[in-house]
């Protein structure tokens, strides 16, 4: 009340008050020690608490002042405080209905042993690493060499010829007479006293080009050297490079000194493993698995596509395989057929014969070799399901003609429909059937998959490569 604080002015205050006190007034009852640390008043009690059971005073003693001498005591050896069990004594606090003070009861041990001491470390200035991530509202995980960054050009880097600049050496096009800057490369000079006026009076040379200047999305400003802008060999970077062009490029160095980047654009550094960026989720064994399995796909693929070449002598017969086989039917008639080798081995050929040109639809049936004088000659006996032909000239005579024959049939058939998606074919089906309730209305479409007839709601054909029937 001296100072003429109130009750509540004095308690919301009281842990930012500093109340210093000499010795022989410790013991005096009007002195309270503990306004001397940041302890808040309304934690006095347990403080003392603290004192006396580190000090294993007796609470209960006749002495009046065993509370301030315990305090006192504990602040001249304060070590005696790190025995106590703070967690059990937050337990009990709890147990008589206050809440969790664990923290409380930390800080009021620490500031007992070392009174209005700061925690804070000492001030370091920034670095210059710092200070480019916190202008820049980046991080060491958001921006790094090897990230690959969206920029704008905004202006091409020059370096400003000097007086004694050494070895300029104009160049003359005979083609159009005309003399260049070695230095701008602007070519448009009749006379060479030009060039020299050019570089060394008028001063209107801008220099030699070095690279472009370029921002970045976050704003960072970055420069790409000549030689970064691409793996050939770039002259001048006005060739390639526009102002305002949006392009992508790839960081090769961060300067934290002068808050800027080094960019490359160059093909070899865009595709190279580095400047693919992955997050912290990224499932690098489950990537991995996944590259093994096309790679398997693709050896695969490749092992299949492959054929023993075979000794065969006819004019429908080419060692090629099924992608090769395609394109040399691509442009011919309908029914025309290629005898090709069988990936299955030396034992088999594949017939391959068009079926619908317009389509370009082909068919594909596995020829069985039987009674081989080797491995690489034709066999006396040829089998196509279980129908025997003697040479490929019957195979085409008895099999590939009359059959070809019969799909023409088809093709020009008054309801044959050419290759359609299904909804489609159900929308025709279904005007037809309006107008005509009476009938049940069909078409006929070509289909390469004969295992959809079962889930299609569309007439399919299929010829019947045994008996050549429909």
């Amino acid at each position: 009340t001296h100072f003429n604080l109130g009750g509540s002015v004095f308690v919301n205050c009281a842990g930012f008050i500093r109340s210093e006190h000499c010795r022989d007034d410790s013991l005096s009852e009007n002195i309270e020690l503990l306004d001397s640390t940041r302890i808040h008043p309304e934690t006095y009690i347990w403080a003392t608490k603290m004192a006396i059971d580190a000090l294993d005073y007796n609470e209960d003693d006749d002495d009046s002042n065993v509370k301030q001498r315990a305090l006192e005591d504990i602040m001249e050896d304060p070590e005696k405080l790190k025995d106590l069990d703070l967690l059990a004594f937050a337990i009990e606090l709890e147990r008589q209905g206050y809440p969790d003070k664990r923290i409380t009861l930390y800080d009021i041990r620490d500031e007992l042993t070392n009174r209005y001491a700061d925690k804070r470390s000492p001030y370091q200035p920034l670095t210059d690493e710092e200070k480019f991530y916190l202008l820049s509202n980046e991080s060491v995980e958001t921006f790094k060499i090897g990230q690959v960054v969206q920029c704008r050009v905004y202006a091409i880097a020059r370096r400003k010829p000097k007086g004694d600049e050494p070895d300029i050496q104009p160049k003359r096009n005979e083609e159009t007479g005309m003399w260049q800057c070695p230095l701008c490369l602007r070519d448009n000079f009749p006379e060479l006293s030009e060039i020299w006026n050019h570089f060394d009076t008028s001063g209107s040379c801008p220099g030699q080009a070095v690279g472009i200047r370029v921002r970045l999305d976050n704003g960072i400003p970055g420069f790409i050297a000549t030689k970064n802008i691409s793996d050939s060999k770039v002259a001048n970077p006005e060739e390639r490079i526009k102002v305002n062009q949006q392009i992508v490029a790839k960081v090769v160095r961060i300067l934290f000194d002068k808050s800027t980047v080094d960019l490359s654009c160059k093909t070899s550094d865009l595709n190279s493993a580095s400047s693919i960026e992955k997050d912290v989720f990224y499932d690098t064994e489950a990537a991995d698995k996944i590259k093994k399995e096309k790679e398997a796909k693709k050896s695969k693929r490749q092992k299949n596509n492959q054929y023993i070449t075979r000794l065969i002598v006819h004019p429908n017969f080419k060692n090629c395989t099924y992608v090769q086989c395609e394109k040399f039917l691509q442009n011919e008639q309908q029914g025309q057929c290629i005898f090709r080798p069988s990936r299955k081995g030396t034992q088999f050929l594949t017939l391959t014969w068009k079926v619908d040109q317009q389509n370009n639809i082909l068919a594909h049936d596995e020829i069985v070799e039987e009674e081989k004088d080797n491995q690489f000659s034709l066999g006396k006996t040829l089998k196509i399901h279980d129908e025997e032909y003697e040479d490929l000239d019957e195979i085409i005579a008895r099999y590939v003609e009359p059959m070809s024959k019969n799909a023409l049939d088809i093709l020009k058939f008054k309801y044959y429909q050419g290759v359609m998606e299904e909804e489609t074919v159900s929308k025709l089906l279904g005007n037809d059937k309006a107008l005509t309730p009476n009938r049940i209305p069909y078409y006929i479409t070509p289909s390469q998959n004969t295992s959809s007839m079962k889930r299609r709601r569309r007439t399919l054909w299929i010829i019947n490569e045994r008996d050549q029937k429909l």
